[in-house]
């Protein structure tokens, strides 16, 4: 029990999106409003309602997922917008801003090859689902947002990612920098008191050795010079 409450408190405590990327990904949340469009002239039945806003939740947990996801873990975000997509396009044409998240999705890919891929698949994906609408008509409003936004909104999605690596990149090199320069003052004010050290013993040695050949002879000067050593 007390495992889970951790686990549970470490999830509270972890934000949604990396801090990295700031506000601007949970703005983007709103574009799920298109969803809701055919609502303002078709009341939807309450399993309907109830479905939606199941979808809604689950998809807002998998959007900020992605953010987390790395490598198979990008494709199963992408794969599932788009499941997400097609399993509502036949009841609501606003189910096609699922598929511009998924290609929003494949900016998390570091390598550009691999995320044009992405975003080739879920195109190929969308132009399938459409073949679930009910009428070519229905099946070009569907498609119209994904032509017009989907891909300005991926290519702007993955030169964004390419930037924020740079950035990163950059902030990293300028550590390595500084952490040089750190060792490097820190050598020299190593190497510093080792000789401002080995010549105070050195001095030490000295007076020591001269004030026991003045013990005998001049106790005065031998009592000076001890008085060198202690300070």
């Amino acid at each position: 029990m007390n495992t889970i409450r951790q686990a549970m408190a470490r999830l509270r405590a972890r934000p949604w999106i990396p801090a990295e990327y700031g506000k601007t990904p949970y703005l983007w949340l709103l574009s799920l409003g298109y969803l809701f469009w055919k609502y303002a002239y078709v009341p939807p039945t309450p399993v309907e309602a109830a479905l939606l806003a199941l979808t809604v939740v689950f998809f807002v947990w998998l959007y900020c997922a992605s953010y987390w996801a790395r490598g198979w873990q990008v494709a199963g975000c992408i794969a599932t917008g788009c499941l997400l997509g097609a399993a509502w396009v036949r009841w609501n044409i606003g189910a096609a801003t699922f598929f511009i998240f998924a290609c929003a999705m494949a900016a998390r890919y570091p390598d550009i090859r691999r995320a044009m891929l992405a975003i080739g698949a879920v195109f190929v994906a969308a132009f399938l689902a459409s073949l679930l609408a009910e009428s070519a008509q229905t099946r070009f409003l569907f498609l119209l947002p994904l032509l017009t936004a989907g891909l300005p909104v991926s290519m702007g999605s993955i030169m964004d990612a390419r930037l924020r690596r740079s950035r990163q990149e950059l902030l990293r090199k300028q550590e390595e920098v500084e952490h040089m320069a750190t060792i490097a003052e820190r050598e020299r004010i190593s190497r510093d008191l080792h000789d401002l050290l080995g010549h105070s013993l050195s001095l030490i040695a000295l007076k020591a050795e001269l004030a026991g050949k003045l013990a005998d002879r001049n106790p005065e000067a031998c009592r000076r010079e001890i008085a060198d050593i202690e300070a």
